[in-house]
């Protein structure tokens, strides 16, 4: 069996690791289990730093923490992430668009170990001037990187000193896709090694995606440097939590659903038809591939089978709303006294009700299914 000096005495070649080979050299333990499964560990963390294998040393540090919280603390302190990195990002737009931002933002920053996110969250078309405590539960975020608030006038000076994303890539209207103005690899490894700011409505995944490219290499390499964060929703499934005065009116609703955790078998099922500006803007033909009349389908096969069934509706149209009380007044649940904006109103204005929508969006995650509209990233977020 190798020795713990052997162990380090392989990487002893690289000038770069000097440093750690002589930290492990001088370490001394009594128990010598104990020193042998620590050096191992210990190693395991050098090969991560040597490669860039943020999101490999993550994970070893963060399962193995509690073992040897004391030395591996140390042992971080002071090698790992010298060079502090930190994400300045402004997510715009409406509500779902806004959290697959941050959802990406937060797994690029853990898999290539940046130090903060500083999060502009601010008032734009398609959304309203709500702050995030406003929504969400701001003691639920993570704790494993540093998250901050920040003002669009602080946002702004940052990105004046800062690489700036949205300068680099922008999204052609027909086949939609995200094109770069230099190589989009390499400003794939630019951004992931230095701080940058960000203003947009697409997420990292979006933006580097390798959906609309014959490009192999690219897909490989891509898919490689993003490695298990490329598809991660942790962000959205384990931090973002409504805010204690939201979460009282999502179990009012949700007392009248049969939700996905409960012990009975026909669990409410979730509708999500979105309508308001999203049908009049320039991309309405993607919405409206999910017509009334598919909804009233699924509908009327579910009972079909039970007429007891139930079904928790979201829409931001109260003329939709209104359509299928009317069609399904037993099986249709919605939330009480909800507030609509204006079906005038078009995606470049400012959009009440945020509040409604996260109550909304929270009572569509407790049931057993949901059938979403086509192109709407706020089906996605339920989903998840």
């Amino acid at each position: 069996m190798q020795q713990p000096k052997d162990v380090i005495e392989d990487f002893s070649n690289d000038r770069k690791l000097e440093p750690f080979r002589q930290y492990f050299l001088n370490l001394d333990y009594k128990d010598e289990a104990y020193e042998w499964d620590l050096w191992i560990i210990q190693s395991a963390l050098l090969i991560c730093y040597k490669h860039n294998l943020y999101n490999l040393y993550n994970i070893i540090y963060d399962n193995l923490y509690h073992w040897a919280p004391v030395e591996l603390s140390q042992f971080k302190d002071s090698f790992f992430f010298k060079k502090d990195k930190h994400i300045y990002v402004k997510p715009i737009q409406g509500l779902g668009n806004r959290l697959l931002v941050l959802n990406s933002i937060y797994s690029f920053a853990r898999r290539f170990g940046f130090t903060s996110i500083n999060i502009c969250w601010s008032g734009s078309k398609g959304f309203s001037e709500e702050k995030f405590e406003d929504l969400f539960d701001i003691s639920s975020l993570p704790k494993n990187i540093k998250i901050k608030f920040i003002e669009p006038k602080e946002f702004n000076t940052f990105s004046e000193k800062l690489v700036s994303v949205q300068d680099f890539i922008s999204q052609d209207p027909a086949s939609l896709e995200y094109t770069c103005l230099t190589d989009k690899l390499k400003f794939f490894d630019i951004i992931s090694n230095t701080s940058f700011s960000y203003e947009g409505y697409a997420s990292l995944d979006w933006l580097f995606s390798e959906d609309h490219t014959t490009d192999e290499e690219y897909v490989r390499n891509i898919k490689y440097r993003w490695g298990s964060w490329q598809d991660s929703s942790e962000f959205l499934t384990k931090y973002i939590k409504a805010n204690s005065v939201l979460q009282k009116a999502i179990d009012a609703t949700c007392d009248n659903l049969i939700t996905k955790d409960d012990w009975r078998n026909n669990k409410s099922i979730g509708l999500h038809i979105r309508r308001g500006d999203a049908t009049i803007g320039p991309w309405k033909k993607h919405y409206l591939v999910s017509t009334d009349e598919m909804f009233i389908e699924t509908i009327q096969s579910y009972l079909q089978k039970d007429k007891n069934q139930t079904f928790f509706l979201s829409t931001d149209c109260k003329d939709t709303e209104d359509k299928f009380l009317k069609l399904f007044p037993k099986n249709i649940i919605v939330q009480n006294n909800k507030p609509f904006s204006s079906n005038t109103l078009t995606e470049d204005k400012p959009k009440d009700y945020q509040a409604e929508a996260i109550i909304d969006l929270f009572c569509l995650s407790n049931t057993s299914r949901i059938y979403g509209t086509n192109w709407s990233t706020f089906s996605v977020i339920a989903a998840n």
